[in-house]
């Protein structure tokens, strides 16, 4: 049986001298695996459309539980991110995430465009590139089912200028009702292992909750900058990688290339 599909390949494994077995997300089937033969040769005529990172239609052949490749054309392939190795190794990030948090064949109507949207953005827009990944790791979070209650005090229902946020139970606290129990978390922290309060201002949260409540064409077109952005792209982080309970080696890399710039 021969289907098409849309999708985007998300991760790449080599297999012998020619072959790959694609990971690719889609909204129908949520990840799938493709096996790709021949086409890490030159000779492939569906090389491009077989990389990480391209957003392609693909006909595919089922044989029992194994889906093939048979043809594939090139929707997207962003090609901004083969040039500059800072915002490859973001893409890739956003990928990654992507993969973390979808499932094998399951429908998701969400993450698919999502990626695609923040992709296309960090590619052809000039909006920070830490505001696009902050507001990506926000609201993937939200579409997982990891949407913080940040409305008010979780005890009280106020909001005072700044406030303490929960990262471990996603709530929001005023300093009246934390009491004496803040503690701040270190980059050495381990995942999930600490109770994890950061301080936010009214504008991160403003921000917060734009990302996590606005329109899905809407989601980059907030602005924010100087202090109130570092503050979002710390907690942002923080909020997906201790709640996923582990780091990535391309989230690494990213800031590496990033302090070479």
């Amino acid at each position: 049986m021969h289907f098409s599909i849309k999708g985007l390949v998300i991760r790449e494994t080599k297999l012998k001298e020619s072959d790959k077995i694609l990971t690719v997300l889609t909204k129908e089937y949520g990840k799938i695996s493709v096996y790709a033969h021949g086409v890490r040769s030159f000779k492939s005529k569906y090389m491009k459309e077989a990389t990480l990172l391209s957003y392609s239609n693909f006909i595919l052949a089922k044989k029992g539980n194994y889906l093939t490749l048979c043809e594939a054309s090139i929707i997207e392939n962003f090609p901004g991110a083969q040039y500059d190795l800072t915002l490859y190794s973001l893409c890739q990030y956003i990928v990654d995430v992507a993969g973390e948090l979808s499932l094998y064949d399951t429908p998701d109507e969400e993450i698919l465009p999502l990626t695609l949207n923040t992709l296309w953005a960090l590619c052809n827009t000039k909006t920070d590139k830490a505001q696009i990944k902050c507001a990506y790791e926000l609201r993937i979070m939200t579409i997982a089912g990891f949407m913080p209650d940040i409305d008010g005090c979780t005890v009280c229902s106020e909001n005072d200028d700044e406030m303490i946020f929960d990262i471990m139970n996603a709530q929001l606290y005023c300093r009246k009702c934390i009491g004496n129990e803040e503690e701040h978390s270190t980059e050495n922290e381990l995942f999930g292992t600490a109770n994890i309060l950061k301080t936010v201002s009214r504008e991160t949260l403003e921000a917060m909750r734009y990302i996590i409540c606005s329109p899905p064409k809407r989601i980059f077109s907030f602005t924010v900058s100087g202090e109130t952005l570092f503050e979002l792209t710390h907690i942002a982080e923080s909020y997906l990688l201790n709640h996923i309970g582990h780091g990535f080696s391309t989230l690494n890399f990213y800031k590496e290339t990033s302090r070479l710039d």
